[in-house]
């Protein structure tokens, strides 16, 4: 669901016109953005809450040159849906298959050492792991 989307159903729903249901909607996430750039934290209730959060700095590899560069701390929200939410009947129908508990995790063996990465070719594609 998009803006106008959500802005149709808005109006359809209190027979508004959907030009008022967009204010509506700005003046809602203005608010929300406000609280979150004061640093108090937007609380949905059976929704979700955003939480502002700082992440930290950290030194990242150039792809490329293979430099080390510093990326600085940074702003960020944090969203978190309610458990509300999450136990919707909707998940309830669908059923999954179990999920493995190394998910995505591939143990590569050392092959060959080129420039302080570790190559290996495994299920089609290139992998590569720093030290």
């Amino acid at each position: 669901m998009n803006l106008g989307q959500l802005a149709k159903a808005v109006a359809d729903r209190f027979q508004l016109p959907e030009a008022e249901a967009r204010k509506i909607i700005a003046f809602s996430l203005q608010e929300i953005t406000g609280s979150l750039k004061a640093g108090r934290r937007a609380y949905l209730r059976s929704f979700c809450s955003f939480t502002k959060v700082i992440r930290q700095g950290k030194k990242v590899r150039h792809p490329r040159t293979g430099q080390i560069i510093w990326i600085p701390p940074r702003p960020d929200v944090e969203f978190r849906a309610s458990p509300a939410l999450l136990r919707s009947p909707a998940d309830h129908k669908r059923s999954r298959a179990p999920r493995s508990k190394r998910r995505d995790k591939i143990r590569v063996p050392f092959q060959r050492r080129v420039e302080g990465h570790f190559l290996a070719l495994r299920l089609g594609r290139l992998l590569t792991l720093s030290n």
